[in-house]
């Protein structure tokens, strides 16, 4: 089989939007137009009406896009969270299985 190729939301690092809130400006029109790219040839690949659907479709998808970045650092978050002591069982397997892997490999 091929090499594997991954892609990573690059332009939402959200700790660096928390602390330097400027970047807001930058992230949010590159965002739209990276989504806009992708939803044109997504439609013309799949020979749909780009310009009706283009309208309809854009702004969901923009939001959307936002609201699913949202709640997976949330999620990664909570990993990193003391939901167990380190000491007992459990947070043995939390920390091991949960938490190391995502803080090194998200």
């Amino acid at each position: 089989m091929g090499k594997e190729i991954r892609f990573y939301n690059a332009l939402f690092p959200l700790w660096f939007l928390l602390f330097f809130p400027v970047t807001w400006l930058v992230v949010l029109p590159a965002n739209f137009l990276i989504d806009s790219v992708v939803l044109l040839i997504t439609l013309k690949v799949l020979k749909h009406r780009i310009g009706d659907c283009y309208k309809k479709i854009i702004i969901k998808a923009w939001i959307f896009g936002f609201l699913a970045d949202f709640i997976g650092a949330g999620l990664m978050f909570l990993t990193q969270a003391y939901i167990f002591e380190y000491e007992s069982k459990m947070g043995e397997w939390w920390f091991k299985y949960i938490g190391n892997p995502v803080a090194y490999n998200p």
